[in-house]
């Protein structure tokens, strides 16, 4: 088993240099990790993570902890620390939005990238990119997108009930130079578009790598803040929420 000292070793480096992260994410599985349940709770098989509510956000999150001083020190008189496995926490808690010492640089993960660490023992790499004013890529219109990755990508979005619409489009440097990348844009329920990147990253990077496609992601809030550029080269939606519903329910149907 992994120790809470090269954990977070590991977890230092990979803060550095996102070339670690696998490192760290695969050490996880076998690490202990803490977590914190109500004090009261009797001993069963059966366990009641605390979670809180994030102030800004409202958004939901299961906190855990690389180690036991990390842990106890979050802690209060209504709650008790217990250790596990990390492959047995993130089982145990699938379906919860994770947060690695929250109190802090926060480490987010959510349901959809846990099932794929859970299930392949890799976790998608994310870079996030900041746009400086004045240096903004230039957004055209859509470079027609190969058929695997339309088929790859419905599929995904259609698990993906917080995604309402998506369009593809292109993007180039700002002098309009080089040939441009693709971007996805998703439109998205409030508050749920760091997510829905991270979500479509996690299970279309490994096709996306095989193709040797490159795929920028971003989010709006839909309809409210959709991107002026859809109307402006009038594209039309690669995905709507009203077909990945039926597919869903389809997939869900033949699968029981």
């Amino acid at each position: 088993m992994v120790s809470s000292t090269m954990l977070n070793r590991l977890l230092a480096r990979a803060a550095e240099d996102l070339g670690q992260e696998q490192a760290f994410f695969r050490a996880l599985l076998d690490a202990k990790v803490f977590a914190h349940v109500p004090v009261d709770d009797p001993v069963s098989r059966r366990v009641r993570f605390i979670q809180f509510n994030a102030p800004e956000t409202g958004q939901l999150f299961l906190p855990f902890f690389s180690d036991n001083a990390r842990a106890s020190a979050a802690t209060g008189p209504t709650a008790r620390t217990i250790a596990l496995q990390g492959r047995v926490f993130l089982d145990a808690t699938r379906g919860a939005t994770l947060m690695l010492n929250p109190n802090e640089e926060r480490c987010v993960l959510y349901p959809e990238e846990i099932d794929t660490l859970l299930r392949t023992g890799r976790m998608a790499r994310l870079e996030k990119v900041t746009v400086t004013q004045g240096k903004e890529p230039l957004v055209g219109p859509p470079l027609a997108p190969p058929a695997w990755l339309i088929d790859t990508l419905t599929t995904t979005l259609a698990g993906l009930s917080f995604v309402k619409v998506a369009y593809i489009a292109s993007l180039h440097a700002p002098d309009g130079r080089g040939m441009g990348s693709n971007l996805l844009a998703l439109g998205t329920l409030s508050g749920l578009g760091d997510r829905a990147i991270h979500a479509v990253i996690a299970d279309m990077q490994p096709a996306c790598e095989a193709h040797q496609f490159t795929l920028d992601v971003v989010h709006f809030v839909e309809p409210e803040e959709r991107p002026g550029w859809v109307e402006a080269f009038g594209l039309s939606p690669i995905y709507e929420r009203a077909w990945g519903a039926r597919l869903w329910r389809s997939s869900t149907s033949l699968s029981q």
